[in-house]
């Protein structure tokens, strides 16, 4: 008989989402079901489409605080489970009280980082008090990256010795390895004969688009390269994508970007252009990074916190967060210099051993088994 774990998920998008899709669909958890408390937020369609009845199944959540904490209520008191698993600071709220008084062992895995402005009120002291009495009633603390564990450490230093591990987040590596390349250029005009970077983040301030729009309007003003540069927004998901479009109109830029329609094909879009880029202002894990440099797609990014983790020793060129200049001379030199791409191409295999999600899975695996045995 499948053992059952409840997950309960806050915010059911964006890195979550792949953390589902790749982790608990690896060999480790055969012996596993899942029930994820969730609201919707288009989750029932994700859900569908790339998580199998035969290992998941959804109960849907009012999309509040309140409403996760009842359903996740609710969903302990109707079934039997061997361990709570919360995913995000937000689901650990609304989890740790029921877990606590369903007697179940409790989870919780960090999927981002804190920053200073979330501190910066009055109130921070009882807020960071608060947050560290919070998260210590859990069994087993896991973030996503070393870089997310020292952050935890430094805006809650009360977290250190509390059974807090590291669990490096991976991804389908081979799948993006053998992806077939699409031909953007057939596909969309728009593309043909250009100088083609991607961008796949969602448009919201920490990705850093205003800074690759302001590298290329550097580059759209270098005579000596050999094509136009274009940039290849997928999904165009996020708040902010109104200012950004406008941002890039304001500047007269917009024959340097296109906003491609979303697209499952995530490894074949990547190789199908130039080069990738990732101007983020931080993160707690670069999956997106990893994606590309398993397709063997050259890649700029930042040398922020939780993409300097995954970028160190490899070919990618790192640059400054916020900086627009460094960001075109990337750009550039493997304009200049399309033979880099080869570096790339041969890196390909090393960085799919290294980012594997397997590692991650089994990892996880292990502190399932660890805490089952202290129920």
């Amino acid at each position: 008989m499948k053992k059952s774990v409840l997950l309960v998920v806050r915010w059911p998008i964006s890195g979550i989402r792949n953390y589902l899709r790749y982790v608990y669909q690896t060999p480790y958890f055969e012996d596993y079901h899942f029930t994820i408390v969730a609201p919707d937020l288009d989750f029932s369609r994700y859900f569908g489409e790339h998580l199998p009845d035969s290992r998941f199944s959804l109960k849907v959540a009012e999309n509040s605080l309140k409403g996760l904490m009842k359903a996740t209520k609710q969903a302990l008191s109707e079934q039997e489970y061997s361990l709570v698993h919360s995913h995000g600071f937000t689901s650990a709220v609304a989890a740790v009280m029921p877990a606590k008084l369903a007697g179940k062992k409790h989870i919780l895995t960090v999927h981002d980082v804190f920053q200073p402005g979330q501190f910066r009120h009055w109130y921070a002291p009882f807020k960071k008090w608060a947050l560290t009495r919070l998260f210590r009633q859990t069994d087993q603390l896991l973030t996503v990256s070393e870089d997310c564990e020292q952050n935890l450490y430094e805006f809650l230093p009360g977290m250190r010795g509390a059974p807090v591990k590291p669990i490096l987040n991976g991804v389908n590596s081979q799948h993006f390895k053998e992806a077939v390349a699409v031909d953007l250029g057939e596909e969309s005009p728009q593309c043909k004969d250009r100088f083609l970077i991607g961008f796949m983040g969602r448009f919201m301030s920490q990705k850093g688009f205003r800074y690759l729009i302001e590298a290329i309007e550097t580059l759209s003003k270098d005579d000596s390269l050999p094509k136009k540069p274009l940039v290849v927004a997928f999904g165009g998901m996020g708040g902010f994508v109104r200012e950004d479009r406008a941002f890039i109109e304001a500047k007269d830029l917009q024959d340097y970007f296109f906003f491609h329609p979303y697209t499952d094909n995530v490894g074949g879009s990547m190789k199908g252009l130039d080069m990738m880029a990732m101007p983020s202002l931080w993160e707690a894990c670069g999956l997106l990074a990893m994606e590309a440099l398993c397709a063997g797609v050259p890649l700029v990014a930042t040398n922020c916190i939780g993409l300097r983790e995954v970028l160190k020793d490899t070919p990618a060129w790192q640059t400054e967060p916020r900086s627009a200049n460094q960001i075109a001379d990337a750009i550039k030199e493997l304009m200049l210099q399309p033979e880099k791409r080869q570096v790339f191409e041969d890196y390909a295999q090393t960085a799919c051993d290294r980012y594997d999600v397997s590692n991650a899975a089994e990892s996880l695996a292990d502190s399932y088994v660890s805490l089952e045995a202290r129920q």
